[in-house]
């Protein structure tokens, strides 16, 4: 078994530190090795080079910090971390400011003139440079030489939304026999092959350094940094980036809603699991004093460990090389907390969730980035702001969920209702399996432009699923805001609204034509009497109240196979009114309800999370339990009911932590009512 299957509790302590007189002179690989130890870490990820270029062991092939004259400060920490039983993965950071600065050459150049190193304190080389070679030397020489587990590599991908170095412009036309582009035009052939051609740079790339790595120590795992999926095309990274380690990994500072995307999308992402999620023990990296709170650590960890997920708690070194060992105590505290669970974390066990909301690393753009300069590429719609949006949404609903990309389309059949979230960029073959997936029946509700515009720009301003959808695309009026007036047959649908009073929702919206006889239009679309953004026009001077009614259909329902669609002109699960919430919800709820409901059923407060998951070898089902009603200071949930959908006689139900459980069974329904939640606990139901 890998190592990565058995370690839940790992470290990486950051060792950003620069040449200079002092520095690292200190430092202890003992005092290291006792403070992994004293907190308890499994899996150890030590610096053999920072962020600055500057390897921490005698390189041949890298530029040396100055304290390797006198020691080999990775190599000895590796012994010592040996010693103890304790896992180490090599790190490496593909930022170097130093080759920068020897190199200016190499350097990311974006169209606009913007170059990294020369105004921040971190260089960045591009891949396509001849840095691509001095990196996989130095990671043939790092991993060839020392006795690691794996090998994790920080900050790969471009960090800009464009590059016109001159290494990228010879590459680029040998490849096309074109000039890169100077405009965002998503039709135009010439500037898809280059988005293509980014992302390609950085997935090969990683690839290379993935293969180097593996070559040299076979049996070696590899990951590389993955906080910027939010960032797919400024960073460069698309679903064959992740296709490239073993595991994704990836270091966060998010509220809690954003924590549960990121735990939602990591283990989809991944190869294998578990997925890594890094936290700071401070507030941001840039704190270099100051901790969170125990609790607030805790429950992160459980996010984590909720969805799959293993735990990396990040340190930051002082200059002169030591480290502060009050937070491995602390840390220490947190890992006994967790061994009961992680004693008993089954990765074959499969979640089984009804909600999958579908994404993909095209649509990190906006049809309003059209005819901007390239560079403007990455003012980008923030799709990961979406998300938390809907997450909060489906929290308020009970409702558990996944998030897909084209990576694991395959697995749209395990879903009762999938949701595309406005994606504007699609690909034809997504459409298909979206249309399929309808066709031999499930849900979907889908949202805004999706599939306007085709990958390939060979459609735009056309809906690859009005098939599916039972209307078609006509055009993009930029009126803001618009309202949905429910029909007769749509009201239930609408709860807190009527034709009169439709429900408002500050978007600028696509219109569309009906195109199916049996298509139920469930709202039309009013707008304002003047556009909100007009201040010289009104017909009311805070609020803009609906005034032009119209006959476009809005909110379609449409029957496509054996399944059905629901088309909303709106993104509605973006918008955040508790009003307009509860309407999102309504229709997914309707979607369930059509296609067999919950299998999960809890009518308990927003702030609890639950995974379900199924062993049939084991013959077990396990519902794991999180409170988020405070990360500061945990306030017990009491008397907690849900139901569950089960076509098994349970054998025996209990919990990890031994609380007391009563259950029945009623109409295939198991009833389990738990005493008392205090953060996190996991159900077992055998039979």
């Amino acid at each position: 078994m890998q190592w990565y299957k058995r370690s839940m509790f790992r470290n990486l302590v950051d060792m950003h530190i620069p040449n200079g007189e002092g520095y690292l002179e200190e430092f202890d690989p003992e005092q290291y090795a006792k403070c992994m130890e004293i907190a308890g870490v499994e899996t150890a990820y030590v610096y053999a080079s920072n962020c600055l270029g500057l390897c921490l062991y005698p390189s041949k092939v890298g530029y040396r910090h100055t304290i390797t004259e006198k020691r080999d400060i990775f190599g000895e920490t590796v012994k010592a971390l040996r010693k103890r039983g304790i896992g180490v993965v090599g790190y490496l950071n593909s930022w170097n400011t130093e080759a920068a600065k020897r190199h200016p050459d190499w350097q990311i150049v974006s169209s606009n003139g913007f170059i990294r190193g020369e105004h921040t304190r971190f260089g960045t080389c591009c891949p396509n440079s001849p840095f691509r070679d001095h990196f996989l030397a130095m990671v043939h020489e790092m991993v060839s030489t020392y006795d690691i587990d794996g090998f994790w590599v920080d900050m790969i991908g471009f960090f800009a939304p464009d590059c016109t170095c001159k290494w990228c412009r010879e590459k680029y036309k040998a490849q096309t026999g074109q000039e890169l582009p100077d405009t965002i035009n998503w039709t135009d052939p010439n500037f898809i092959n280059y988005v293509r051609f980014k992302f390609d740079s950085v997935s090969q790339y990683a690839q290379e350094v993935s293969d180097t790595a593996k070559k040299a120590r076979p049996g070696i795992s590899v990951s590389f940094q993955c906080a910027g999926w939010n960032r797919a095309m400024d960073y460069g990274l698309h679903d064959d980036y992740y296709r490239t380690m073993d595991y994704v990994s990836g270091d966060f500072y998010a509220s809690r809603h954003k924590t549960e995307v990121i735990c939602r999308i990591l283990p989809n992402l991944s190869e294998n699991m578990p997925f890594e999620y890094m936290v700071s023990r401070a507030p941001h990296l840039s704190y270099h004093t100051g901790l969170k709170s125990k609790n607030e650590l805790l429950h992160q960890a459980c996010t984590a460990l909720l969805c799959g997920g293993s735990f990396l708690f990040i340190d930051a070194i002082d200059p002169n090389g030591k480290l502060q060992e009050a937070l491995y105590h602390t840390m220490g505290d947190i890992k006994r907390e967790l061994m009961p669970f992680y004693k008993a974390v089954d990765h074959d066990a499969k979640i089984l969730r009804d909600v999958a909301v579908y994404i993909n690393f095209d649509s990190y753009t906006q049809r309003t980035a059209e005819g901007q300069p390239s560079h403007r590429i990455g003012d980008y719609r923030d799709i990961a702001l979406n998300l938390e949006q809907i997450n909060l949404n489906f929290s308020r609903a009970h409702i558990d969920y996944d998030i897909l990309t084209e990576k694991n389309i395959h697995r749209l059949s395990d879903y009762k209702v999938v949701v595309v979230p406005d994606l504007y960029r699609m690909s034809q073959s997504e459409c298909e399996k979206l249309a399929e997936y309808v066709a031999q029946g499930g849900r979907l509700y889908i949202s805004g432009a999706s599939s306007a515009l085709s990958t390939d720009g060979t459609n735009k301003d056309r809906f690859m699923l009005s098939k599916v959808m039972g209307v078609e695309y006509d055009a993009f009026v930029d009126t803001q805001p618009i309202y949905l007036a429910p029909t007769q047959s749509g009201e239930p649908w609408f709860p807190g609204f009527t034709a009169e009073y439709p429900q408002m929702l500050p978007f600028a919206v696509p219109t569309a034509t009906q195109i199916s006889d049996t298509a139920q239009v469930l709202a039309t679309l009013t707008y304002p009497l003047t556009d909100a953004r007009d201040f010289r026009r009104y017909s009311s001077a805070i609020s803009n109240p609906p005034g032009r009614v119209t006959d476009i259909p809005a909110v379609v329902y449409h029957r496509y196979g054996k399944g059905a669609c629901l088309y909303s002109c709106a993104p509605i699960e973006q918008n955040k009114m508790d009003c307009n919430i509860e309407v999102f919800n309504k229709w997914i709820c309707n979607l369930l309800e059509e296609n067999g409901g919950l299998t999960l059923q809890c009518e308990e407060t927003e702030y609890l999370s639950h995974v379900l998951r199924h062993n049939p070898q084991k013959r077990c089902y396990t519902v794991s339990l999180l409170n988020s009603q405070n990360v500061k200071k945990i306030v017990p949930l009491y008397n907690l009911e849900f139901s569950l959908k089960l076509d098994v006689q349970p054998k025996e139900i209990y919990t990890t932590l031994g609380r007391n459980v009563s259950w029945k069974i009623k109409e295939q329904f198991l009833h389990l009512t738990i005493d008392k939640l205090d953060l996190f606990d996991v159900v077992y139901i055998t039979y």
